[in-house]
């Protein structure tokens, strides 16, 4: 309803998204062509991007980009391109990469498809996230939405979890605030312990008690996850150890039967 509060339509909105059902959809994508405020349309685009898995997803990846490319505000434009890749719909990759060269106020478009890209999980988007993140020109909210989305894909794959941690350790030195910030919590929840040493060097020379504060934190919390490991490493030897203690009862078992079993006649 266009004459409700602002703040009423922007719950709904959300209402409509957690139920994650077929008309619920339905209805938030009919109101693309009804809400024209861009705050409003940045929120119909969160709220379109937490249906992954619904039916009707593949035409609604198609959608959001189509209208990603007919916003008037680019940075609208770049929270529908974020929903696209929060879809985990196939194929945001390439659809986001080539939307990445459109210049923007603040880069916010640029920022909106790395975004999208880390929420893609894929893995097509791992060295375009790292490229942004190794370049030293890029502009800096852009580096800052690397960051998230490096370690959103991080988590997603194992397999590049030291690359991303070496993309990201650098920028513990960066001359911005806000990005050594940003480096440090997107380590923290890579979860990489080999990133402590990197981190420890940083806390000795930081100046400012918010950062110290906020690696200190991130020490604490690849702590755990060493300690998490070190458990689970050790769990898993023990169900290992009683696995072959298993067998080997099984086999003496089985030679005390045909010992007990009378001869034949």
């Amino acid at each position: 309803d266009a004459a409700a509060p602002e703040l009423v339509r922007v719950e709904a909105m959300s209402a409509l998204a957690a139920m994650r059902a077929p008309a619920a959809l339905d209805a938030l994508a009919g109101s693309l062509t009804v809400v024209v405020e861009p705050r409003l349309r940045r929120s119909l685009a969160k709220a379109l991007g937490r249906f992954r898995g619904v039916a009707g997803v593949g035409a609604l990846a198609d959608r959001l980009v189509e209208v990603g490319d007919r916003e008037d505000s680019l940075l609208t434009a770049g929270d529908f391109f974020n929903a696209r890749g929060a879809l985990e719909h196939p194929g945001a990759a390439p659809v986001l990469r080539a939307r990445m060269k459109r210049s923007s106020w603040n880069e916010r478009l640029r920022a909106g498809c790395v975004r999208g890209m880390g929420a893609s999980g894929e893995a097509a988007a791992i060295d375009d996230v790292l490229g942004v993140l190794g370049d030293r020109t890029e502009h800096h909210l852009v580096t800052q939405a690397a960051c998230e989305a490096a370690c959103a894909l991080g988590s997603r794959h194992l397999i590049a979890r030291s690359r991303i941690r070496r993309a990201l350790e650098p920028l513990l030195d960066s001359d911005r605030v806000h990005l050594r910030m940003a480096a440090a919590s997107a380590l923290a929840a890579l979860g990489d312990p080999d990133a402590r040493s990197a981190i420890s060097m940083r806390m000795g020379r930081e100046g400012f008690g918010n950062v110290r504060r906020t690696l200190r934190e991130t020490i604490e919390t690849l702590d755990r996850s060493a300690a998490v490991t070190i458990a689970v490493a050790e769990i898993a030897k023990r169900v290992d150890d009683l696995e072959q203690a298993k067998k080997r009862l099984e086999l003496r078992l089985d030679a005390f039967e045909k010992r007990m079993d009378p001869p034949a006649t």
